[in-house]
């Protein structure tokens, strides 16, 4: 994950489903993806960030659910 910080809202490049890590920042702790309104990202960048979680998930990088 590639993020350039600006004064408004984070700008992302591109999310790497292989690195879990920087994906759990955007999930909830019940394993669900927030918002755009919680992670301030453009409409574009949460299209990039679902399609990188749904991609972990199927690959087993990340549980579909937490708890």
């Amino acid at each position: 994950m590639s993020i350039i910080r600006t004064n408004e809202r984070p700008r992302v490049r591109y999310f790497d489903y292989k690195d879990p890590e920087s994906l759990k920042r955007f999930l909830n702790p019940h394993g669900r993806i927030l918002s755009r309104r919680q992670t301030k990202l453009t409409k574009k960048a949460q299209s990039g960030l679902d399609r990188a979680v749904k991609n972990a998930r199927f690959m087993g990088f990340l549980p579909y659910t937490m708890k």
